[in-house]
C-alpha cells in the first residue's frame, strides 16, 4: 500500500509540472540603469516588461537602480523587452530577449545596463 501512495505522489507531481509548463512560469531578471542617474532618481524606478510583438505591457515592478526581480511569463517562447522609468522621468530600455520554452523556467536573465531610450 505504501508503494502505491508513493507512486501516486510522483505521478501527481509529474502531471502538475506538465500542467505548469502549459501555462505560466517565473523568470528572474537583473540589471541596472546607468550610473549617471542621480541617486534620488535611482531609488524609485518602475521596470516594465513589454511583449515585443505588440509593444503592450505584460507586467511592471518597482525597482531600484540595481535591480533583481521576478516576472511571470508565458511558458511558450516569446520575445520581450524591458523599460525602466525613473523618478526623474528618464527612461531606459533593454534589448529584446526570447523568454519561455525549455530552459527558461527559473532562469536568470541579466539585462546588463539598460540604454537610454
Amino acid at each position: 500500500m505504501k508503494g502505491t501512495k508513493v507512486w501516486i505522489f510522483y505521478v501527481s507531481v509529474l502531471i502538475s509540472g506538465c500542467a505548469m509548463f502549459g501555462g505560466d512560469m517565473p523568470i528572474h531578471v537583473m540589471g541596472s540603469v546607468p550610473a549617471n542617474v542621480p541617486d534620488s532618481a535611482q531609488s524609485n524606478c518602475f521596470l516594465t516588461m513589454f511583449y515585443a510583438e505588440s509593444d503592450q505591457v505584460a507586467s511592471s515592478h518597482a525597482v531600484s537602480a540595481q535591480f533583481s526581480t521576478e516576472f511571470i511569463v508565458s511558458a511558450r517562447s516569446k520575445p520581450y523587452y524591458f523599460v525602466a522609468k525613473c523618478q526623474d522621468g528618464r527612461e531606459y530600455q533593454s534589448s529584446k530577449i526570447l523568454v519561455g520554452g525549455p530552459g527558461s523556467f527559473g532562469k536568470t536573465f541579466d539585462l546588463g545596463t539598460l540604454a537610454a531610450k
